[in-house]
């Protein structure tokens, strides 16, 4: 590829920044950044001192290009704006593109002697190269190839940068830092929502209440971002860097040590067992991980890291869950984690998955399927595979005539889903998050149980579905619920039939209590046979609405995948499976705001230690 005679110039830049930086000396690397902003900025200048037939018939007035030359931040809302006329997105937002050029002038005016870190170099070479194909409509990185010589190199002490450059600093670690907490909470942050917004959710879904505290100088620190990338900072709010960089330290600090430590030991783990049975028995084991503490994002990581580790034999890598909102969870979350290229792939309903298996290129991204089309299609693959299952109730029998060459791991979400079956289908335990580990790091709130002994609980027990038990169920929970009045609710019954005639119930007895100043308390029943249209009105108005139902009644089997953060207590009138009891205690102690713990009001009196099996 030949360049053009007027594109030399910022190209020169580059190749004196980029041997620089393949000395890897402290002097080098201040040489390399510095060369590598300024090939930006000339790259900028260059194109707009061209004439229109030497960019492509572009043009621009003469007001328009006196607006842009001036200074960096002029150069880069023109770069902002061709890149928006080409579709093309910037791999660096205008936010680091004013610390790195910051922390340039650090290095150029200054003269402080500060030495670059290897992650800034690289993200400023990043932005330097992006720029210059771009502009240049050519391939800057396969330009500079490897002729590139590394320059002579020598080493310096290194100093303090100034107060905008350590804000600027701090407010990109904390973006960062609060973006891969979304992620994991599979709540992944658009490009244009407001950081303070982000920070709401995540607080609000779990990780931690006490992170809203920081809202308002969140809120702040984009402000003076955005004066300093508009250069309009005034003097009033350069007095605030100080102060915001220490708040954004600490943010970073609360949210780095609040998230993931769990999930990066459940996934060290699982790569360990996996290593060993991929040479050995071929059974990695079982992962517990509580319900609401990350474990699809864990699992999500998990398969990435198997898919990039090179010693692991696996030419396809299979997840097995057993329903088809687990499939389309997993899928989308993996599709947003960092460095998976290679999307997913998952067999359409009626399409045979032993041919997508069989084509499947090596390297392909994971194959998704259910528990269910593996039971109806019954498959055999023969290749080397990892096979990871996680679902609520047991694998299918033949998963090992299915991938007779499988490596085979299971994750599951409670001790109690773990049977006599997985020691042979997957292997032991090998690594546990359970619940109150869970409680205790703070990513679900403490249950309160309680077991009350009044007359109404007495007859409830008593004369369990007789003719006036609903009405014994219905008053005793509006009574208890009178006392405590706050947020949703749902009460576990024995069957749909029950259900229905406790919902149509306690709207009767709603009608004649106002137990709301504002707006009407209802009831609603739902259960497995309605069809799924119905089922997700009924969940979306218990959620939301002027006419929002206050109570959910539906048989513990309905707790199976149910994540509503928003309940604040469960009523239990029926026996409830083992299987199920940390569901509901999950239910009540996923966190949102203004939940400061859950309540489970048990009127049969189980045991609720999920520490027992």
């Amino acid at each position: 590829m030949t360049l053009k005679p007027w594109a030399i110039g910022p190209f020169e830049l580059l190749q004196h920044a980029e041997g620089h930086r393949l000395s890897q000396g402290d002097f080098d690397r201040r040489m390399a950044f510095i060369s590598f902003d300024n090939a930006i900025e000339s790259t900028v200048t260059t194109y707009l001192s061209l004439h229109p037939s030497q960019r492509g018939g572009r043009q621009y007035s003469r007001e328009d290009v006196a607006k842009w030359l001036p200074n960096f931040h002029s150069k880069l809302a023109f770069l902002e704006r061709h890149a928006a006329l080409a579709d093309v997105s910037m791999p660096q937002d205008s936010a680091s593109m004013v610390f790195y050029h910051g922390l340039r002038n650090e290095l150029y005016h200054n003269g402080n002697g500060v030495t670059p870190d290897a992650t800034h170099l690289d993200g400023i070479r990043e932005a330097a190269l992006w720029t210059f194909s771009l502009i240049f409509e050519c391939d800057a990185e396969a330009l500079l190839g490897t002729a590139v010589a590394p320059a002579p190199s020598t080493s310096e002490t290194d100093a303090q940068f100034s107060e905008a450059t350590k804000f600027l600093q701090a407010f990109l670690s904390a973006r960062e830092a609060l973006t891969e907490l979304a992620s994991l909470q599979l709540l992944p942050r658009g490009a244009s929502e407001p950081l303070v917004d982000s920070l709401k959710h995540v607080a609000a879904n779990g990780q931690d209440p006490s992170l809203a505290a920081f809202a308002d100088d969140l809120r702040r620190a984009e402000e003076v971002t955005d004066a300093l990338v508009e250069d309009t900072l005034t003097d009033s709010g350069a007095t605030d860097l100080s102060e915001l960089t220490q708040k954004l330290d600490a943010l970073s600090t609360m949210l780095d040590e609040r998230l993931r430590d769990h999930q990066r030991e459940v996934v060290l783990a699982a790569m360990r067992a996996t290593t060993k049975a991929a040479s050995g028995n071929r059974l990695a084991g079982v992962i517990h991980q509580a319900m609401g503490s990350g474990r699809v994002a864990s699992l999500v990581a998990y398969v990435a890291t198997c898919r990039n580790e090179r010693s692991l034999p696996f030419r396809q890598h299979m997840v097995i869950v057993d329903r088809a909102s687990m499939a389309d969870q997993f899928i989308n979350a993996y599709s947003d984690w960092p460095g998976t290229a290679a999307a997913p792939a998952r067999a359409a309903r009626g399409e045979d998955l032993a041919t997508l298996l069989q084509d499947a290129a090596v390297g392909a991204g994971p194959i998704v399927t259910t528990a269910q089309q593996i039971l109806s299609q019954n498959p055999v693959y023969e290749h080397e595979c990892l096979v990871a299952y996680d679902g609520y109730v047991n694998p299918p029998a033949r998963l090992a005539q299915n991938f007779p060459k499988g490596t085979f791991i299971r994750f599951a979400s409670t001790t109690q889903t773990k049977s006599a079956e997985d020691s042979l289908s997957f292997g032991e335990l090998v690594h546990a998050y359970d619940l109150p580990q869970a409680v205790s790091d703070g990513f679900l709130l403490p249950v309160q149980i309680e077991t009350p002994r009044d007359d109404a609980s007495a007859a409830m027990i008593e004369m369990p579905h007789s003719a006036g038990w609903v009405d014994h169920c219905a008053r005793a929970i509006l009574a208890d619920y009178r006392g405590h009045s706050e947020g949703k609710a749902v009460i576990l019954v024995a069957d749909t039939q029950v259900a229905q005639a406790m919902a149509a119930r306690m709207n009767t007895e709603l009608a004649n209590q106002d137990l709301a100043s504002e707006q009407p308390v209802l009831a609603a029943a739902i259960g497995s046979s309605m069809n799924s249209r119905d089922l997700q009105w009924t969940i979306k108005s218990f959620l939301e609405g002027d006419e929002s139902p206050t109570f959910l009644v539906m048989t513990p089997a309905m707790l199976t995948g149910l994540d509503i953060p928003l309940v604040r207590t469960c009523y239990v009138t029926c026996k409830v499976p083992r299987t199920m009891i940390e569901r509901g205690i999950t239910l009540v102690s996923r966190p949102s705001q203004d939940k400061l713990a859950g309540r489970v009001v048990d009127y049969v009196n189980h045991s609720w230690d999920v520490t027992k099996p």
